[in-house]
């Protein structure tokens, strides 16, 4: 992939002005940056996005953007005007970040806000729902943010929901003045009973239910926003219910959770063809179904031979036109003409990085919303003209970030120990060769999950930028590299997951890449346990670790009763991809970190948030407890009102800022051994966390 920065000059929210030509942008000469010289702050890889979400509205005349002044504060609301060239400032909700945004059509959109622990176990608020028009005027709390609402300030009216409503994404065909949302109607701390499904107008406030078979839990709807596939869920039975646009609902296909026989219904385009991802060859692919015989078609319309494929879908003027997946990098494959040829038109004039276009979803505005990045280049927002071939630039993310002094980072394999291929992520730091490199191993949460994709990533790029190569295994366990990848991973904490670790650090070492003595483990949650486990198991390998939010005991998971986790999860899921709490308490204590402390004497820095709910703090209390006997090398720290991973920008600056120091001091000056590592940087200015 062509990696050369295209240069653009710096316009502000406050005063846009049409920028130069595409071309002239593309085309400005880059001026070459030093790979020595002060480091990028803390704060500019880990500081709010300047700019963050933004979605063209549906006529393609105005963006809505969400905006952090100096990636300082709460994010707010801002809208673009394309054909005014102006930006205006919209909404602001009091302490809260305004988080999703959906337009209803484009004089009026919608938002809700993140949701922000209070205290421990404790949520008082959710994300709730305000309306406003695209001119900053009628604001009004369409789903309460909190029991009791408050009352909209120009209508005297409060909130038409209750605050356990929340947004749908992705969102449903547009029409009219309503918008979905949803709530768990029937909850436990042991199961979701059922979900209710609402259409609320997003001006008046009223609502409408839509009728849905008794637990379903996926829902697509058609062109005319007439619901018609579901999945239903009950325990781990799995059911897809299909019906015509008239008629009752019929049964499509039985399936059963974490088998991977099951078809995820995706869309229903403008043919009424049913669009579902199914198993191919191992892998998930794209298919259409035919719903009169309960049949796939007979070969996939999007699949690959080593990633799962998850499949979006791009509508204009009512008509499917595009699809939008991941590989390694994100792709678009265009259905329609024209939209093939501005990609390719924006691409060469784009050439560094991966150019996301959203286009109108109806009438003829020639604008259409450019998302560009890459692995070096944070994503960065454009608005294109497809008739006069005008680019504005309307922010970045990160502005502060130079992508010339960025990493690059490329998708590899490697054979496990048993033959296994394992993928994984290496990014090289620029500037400091290749060969007998410190060495970050980053373990990946989960683990269910795919760790990563071709993108700018803040945390590996700040470790770039600081000397390390960073190497990302997509251990087994994984997903989005077929079942039996993800397969492969069950019952395996501490075994066959935590062996491909090890494997993946010895790759490194064969490939001269890592310097064999001089290679870490990080990790947050899963990855903070896998951390734990690699310095409990291989000493000799990982010199030190950093994990935050750590698993430290495997039957905690079960025996914790203030932990998010559902007892569903704990009957169901859990035994199955972890092990049982009761055949198999004696593989779960082996392979528990806290039972293994007595052997962990490395060097290591252990963080948590004080209101954890999902790995709950009593995990870092324990464990801090059982090494402060023996391991004089551990640096323990609890932030105070942080949860599982860190919300405020402090926590961010604190945290990584001891990363910094504590790699520099155990990894970075230590080549040939101990001795020669230097002593730590001096620390920041206090912050707000407790450690020891």
């Amino acid at each position: 992939m062509n990696r050369r920065d295209a240069v653009f000059s710096t316009l502000s929210l406050a005063a846009l002005r049409p920028s130069e030509s595409a071309a002239q942008a593309a085309t400005a000469p880059a001026a070459a940056v030093s790979a020595t010289g002060p480091l990028p702050p803390v704060l500019a890889f880990f500081g709010r996005p300047l700019l963050g979400t933004a979605v063209l509205s549906p006529m393609g005349t105005k963006v809505a953007m969400r905006v952090t002044p100096a990636g300082k504060g709460h994010a707010r609301l801002a809208v673009f005007d394309l054909e005014t060239q102006k930006a205006n400032a919209v909404a602001a909700i009091g302490n809260s970040h305004i988080d999703d945004i959906q337009w209803v059509d484009d004089e009026r959109l919608v938002f809700d806000t993140e949701v922000t622990l209070t205290d421990f176990r404790r949520v008082d608020y959710g994300p709730g729902l305000f309306g406003v028009d695209a001119n900053g005027g009628s604001i009004r709390e369409l789903v309460e943010t909190r029991p009791g609402g408050f009352v909209t300030p120009d209508t005297g009216l409060r909130a038409a929901l209750h605050w356990h409503f929340s947004l749908l994404q992705p969102a449903p065909p547009q029409a009219g003045d309503e918008v979905l949302v949803y709530r768990p109607e029937a909850i436990s701390k042991e199961r979701i009973g059922h979900y209710e499904l609402l259409w609320l107008n997003a001006r008046k406030g009223g609502h409408r239910q839509v009728e849905a078979p008794l637990h379903a839990q996926r829902w697509v709807f058609d062109f005319q926003r007439r619901l018609r596939a579901v999945v239903t869920r009950q325990g781990t039975d799995l059911e897809l219910l299909w019906r015509d646009a008239t008629g009752p609902w019929r049964l499509l296909r039985r399936g059963t959770t974490l088998e991977g026989d099951d078809w995820q219904p995706l869309f229903v385009d403008e043919q009424d063809r049913l669009y579902v991802s199914a198993d191919h060859q191992g892998r998930t692919a794209l298919f259409t179904v035919d719903t009169q015989r309960a049949s796939l078609s007979a070969t996939p319309l999007l699949s690959h031979p080593v990633f799962d494929v998850h499949a979006r879908f791009i509508v204009s003027e009512s008509r499917l036109v595009g699809l939008r997946y991941t590989i390694d990098a994100e792709v678009t494959h265009w259905l329609d003409v024209e939209a093939k040829t501005l990609q390719a038109r924006v691409d060469a004039l784009l050439p560094s990085t991966s150019n996301r276009l959203s286009l109108p979803q109806r009438g003829n505005s020639p604008w259409v919303l450019i998302e560009a990045g890459s692995d070096q280049q944070p994503t960065r927002t454009l608005a294109y003209n497809r008739q006069t071939q005008k680019m504005v630039r309307l922010g970045d993310r990160h502005p502060e970030i130079d992508a010339r002094r960025m990493a690059q980072t490329d998708f590899v394999q490697f054979k496990a120990r048993d033959g296994r291929s394992i993928p994984a992520w290496l990014t090289l730091p620029p500037g400091r060769g290749k060969t007998a490199l410190p060495l970050v191993v980053w373990v990946h949460g989960g683990p269910w999950v795919r760790g990563m994709s071709w993108r700018w990533h803040p945390e590996v790029q700040f470790l770039a930028s600081r000397g390390y190569a960073v190497l990302q295994p997509e251990f087994r366990g994984s997903t989005g590299y077929g079942y039996d990848h993800f397969r492969a991973g069950w019952r395996q904490w501490g075994q066959a997951m935590q062996t491909d670790l090890a494997d993946a650090a010895r790759w490194a070492i064969e490939q001269r890449v890592a310097d064999p003595a001089r290679i870490a483990l990080l990790g947050a949650s899963y990855g903070g346990y896998a951390t734990l486990m690699g310095l409990v198991q291989e000493p000799e390998l990982f010199r030190a670790g950093v994990a935050w939010a750590a698993v430290t005991d495997l039957q905690m998971m079960y025996s914790l009763q203030w932990s998010d986790i559902l007892g569903e999860a704990k009957r169901y899921g859990l035994p199955r991809l972890m092990g049982d709490p009761v055949a198999d308490a004696q593989m779960l204590k082996a392979h528990s970190p806290l039972q293994q402390a007595a052997r962990l004497r490395s060097p290591l820095l252990l963080a948590h948030g004080d209101w954890d709910a999902r790995v709950p703090v009593v995990h870092f209390e324990a464990m801090r407890d059982a090494l402060k006997a023996h391991n004089p090398q551990l640096q323990a720290v609890l932030y105070p009102e942080e949860g599982h991973g860190w919300m405020h920008t402090e926590t961010e600056s604190d945290f990584w800022s001891r990363v910094e120091r504590f790699l520099e001091q155990h990894l970075a000056g230590s080549k040939g051994g101990a001795d020669t590592a230097p002593a730590p940087a001096p620390a920041p200015a206090p912050a707000p966390a407790r450690g020891s």
